[in-house]
């Protein structure tokens, strides 16, 4: 008997999502009890496809920009291609091994590390306290019961 599952972070499934999307969803992540005193943009820049979007944290809300910020406190530059391998946990495609998928930090030193993503502006502690307001990505699968 074949599986049913669906691959829901399918590599060919992650690239046909536009990037405005990922960093869009990030909104429903924001772990708001702890942003109430927070004011701190970041800005997210492709530049192998010519984007740039923004995510604002503001008294608990994220607020998700079209654009890059020109007043973002950190600005993220990555390739969409190292973008797509970060979020599968494919960091080998980056010829990056040994990282385990579920530590954030690590990934994103590792990436900082391969050349494969680098800041504009702000310092990689700016970037980290930005991101730590955030759940992590769950990359368990959802149990499912069937009745």
């Amino acid at each position: 008997m074949t599986s049913k599952a669906i691959d829901i972070q399918a590599p060919e499934l992650m690239r046909a999502f536009p990037t405005s999307e990922f960093i869009r969803g990030l909104r429903f992540r924001l772990r708001a009890e702890d942003t109430l005193d927070v004011n701190m943009t970041c800005g997210f820049s492709v530049p192998d496809r010519d984007e740039g979007y923004g995510v604002e944290i503001r008294r608990g809300v994220a607020q998700f920009y079209e654009y890059l910020p020109d007043d973002a406190d950190v600005v993220l530059q990555m390739d969409r291609s190292a973008l797509d391998n970060l979020l599968t946990g494919n960091l080998e495609a980056q010829g990056i091994d040994g990282v385990h998928a579920g530590n954030p930090q690590a990934l994103l030193a590792a990436l900082f590390e391969s050349g494969n993503a680098s800041l504009s502006k702000g310092t990689a502690e700016d970037l980290q306290r930005f991101l730590g307001y955030f759940d992590p990505i769950n990359r368990e699968p959802i149990p499912l019961t069937v009745r």
